[in-house]
């Protein structure tokens, strides 16, 4: 499983819709899908050390897989875009 690069066209209209859809500064959720036993969650939580967060976690029903959502405050769509760049180079990790 891995979340692949996305097309050229994806992150400009992201940046859009995030710009559109609400106020910045302002709290934002970011939600993945992770098998079981990915070693990426490690590296997904590194990225929003500096910040404060809520994480939540959910087990599939036949627990091989899990969500993980983290809410935090973001500043500006460029934030979370950048942060979904690095996340989508990681393995075994769907963005939601």
């Amino acid at each position: 499983m891995n979340s692949g690069a996305p097309d050229a066209d994806f992150y400009p209209r992201f940046h859009q819709q995030l710009t559109d859809s609400q106020a910045w500064p302002g709290p934002y959720l970011f939600k993945f899908i992770l098998k079981k036993d990915s070693k990426s969650r490690e590296a997904i939580e590194q990225l929003f050390k500096n910040k404060k967060v809520k994480i939540t976690t959910k087990p599939s029903s036949k627990g091989t897989y899990f969500s993980l959502s983290i809410l935090t405050e973001m500043d500006h769509p460029d934030q979370v875009v950048a942060l979904y760049k690095k996340i989508h180079q990681l393995q075994d990790v769907i963005s939601l």
